[in-house]
């Protein structure tokens, strides 16, 4: 069923078994231990001005952390040229949320996570260089449950869509994640694969690559340079335990 995030849905984000990470909308991620199964995450408001940091950090490194001749990983550069910063606007132009989305499927389509666009108006999605377009709402798919959004890819433009991986990547295999942490466009970090929850029949994906404020909704690469994940969480009570949702539901649920 596909189902439309609006202003009603958004009490769902309350408090999610599984865990909202990181948009960049004034939202905190609190852990506390649950002893019949994997820990469980609070979504809070704390006074956290993303506004700020955002500014600051741009302030230093402009867009982004690359410079005109630099090389980096061939690999991380072509599959980065399909990873979009998305900035979320409400019905008034007032920016509400920052993530990361990234170009899938047949018809090409833009995943990223449902509360990264709740009460979305209109989103702008800047590509790895820096060029940029407007995405209108509604989303072709949003389940707040599952934490999983589809968004259109606008008539005119064009992003090279991403293999997704058709198996979980084994433990200690390593993964890359791609994101816009504190609104920089399109950061790369390395870690591994820790292990797999299974909660209400689905599957999520524990991992070490770093991921911040501005990551939700981004891609969770493989070693093969598919896509294992969708990036949706961190549980703050302990170090780099971060967490994806697999990123089979974009077949099985979306498409």
């Amino acid at each position: 069923m596909r189902r439309r995030v609006n202003g009603g849905r958004a009490g769902a984000f309350a408090v999610l078994t599984l865990g909202l990470l990181l948009c960049g909308c004034s939202l905190q991620v609190h852990g506390r231990a649950d002893t019949s199964g994997p820990p469980s995450f609070t979504v809070t408001t704390d006074g956290f001005d993303e506004e700020e940091l955002q500014a600051k950090t741009r302030e230093l490194f402009g867009e982004g952390p690359k410079t005109p001749g630099s090389v980096g990983n061939p690999a991380a550069e072509e599959l980065a040229a399909s990873v979009v910063r998305l900035e979320v606007y409400d019905g008034k132009g007032a920016k509400i949320a920052t993530g990361t989305g990234f170009a899938f499927g047949d018809p090409v389509r833009i995943a990223t996570s449902a509360h990264v666009i709740v009460n979305m108006d209109y989103a702008l999605a800047t590509r790895d260089d820096g060029s940029s377009f407007r995405i209108e709402a509604p989303a072709v798919y949003a389940d707040p449950d599952l934490d999983l959004a589809v968004l259109p890819l606008p008539e005119g433009e064009s992003l090279t869509p991403l293999p997704i991986a058709e198996e979980l990547p084994p433990r200690g295999s390593p993964v890359t994640a791609i994101g816009s942490q504190a609104g920089l466009v399109n950061l790369v970090t390395v870690g591994n694969m820790s292990g797999v929850w299974e909660q209400d029949g689905r599957n999520y994906l524990i991992f070490t690559a770093p991921v911040s404020s501005g990551n939700s909704g981004g891609p969770l690469f493989d070693e093969n340079g598919a896509v294992t994940g969708i990036v949706i969480g961190t549980y703050d009570k302990a170090q780099n335990l971060n967490i994806a949702l697999s990123a089979k539901y974009l077949s099985e649920e979306a498409l």
